[in-house]
């Protein structure tokens, strides 16, 4: 019989390295306080699943949550829309939880930047924003 051929060796390209994003702490923690309700610090840190989410739930919950008062206002307790009051009212409660769980989470450096890190000082924007190295 005859000998098997020598494999080939394949040389695969490395992958290139992973980028590593910066995000700024201070940035994230202010978007969680003022924005938090619509996720827009979910989004800041590249988490775009979860602030869509956000999104969805804040314009879903918010709106049932006006049609619900509307018909309170208007149509009292036996207008029906008392239902719509409940559900969106229990959409925003939860939002709004999480949302001070995530900024919680943001004090703690537990929420971290998807594929990143936070810079080493609370409002740096840049690498080279710490000032010259002695």
């Amino acid at each position: 019989m005859a000998p098997l051929p020598a494999l080939a060796v394949c040389k695969i390209p490395a992958a290139a390295p992973l980028r590593v994003r910066y995000r700024t702490r201070g940035i994230a923690l202010g978007l969680a306080l003022v924005l938090g309700f619509f996720g827009a610090h979910r989004f800041y840190l590249g988490y775009y699943g979860a602030g869509a989410l956000y999104l969805v739930g804040a314009v879903v919950g918010g709106t049932l949550l006006a049609v619900g008062s509307v018909g309170l206002l208007f149509g009292g307790v036996v207008s029906g829309t008392t239902g719509y009051l409940v559900v969106g009212g229990a959409i925003v409660l939860a939002l709004g939880i999480w949302a001070l769980f995530d900024t919680v989470r943001i004090i703690t450096g537990d929420l971290k930047p998807k594929k990143g890190e936070y810079y080493p000082r609370l409002f740096q924007l840049r690498a080279d924003a710490a000032g010259p190295q002695r």
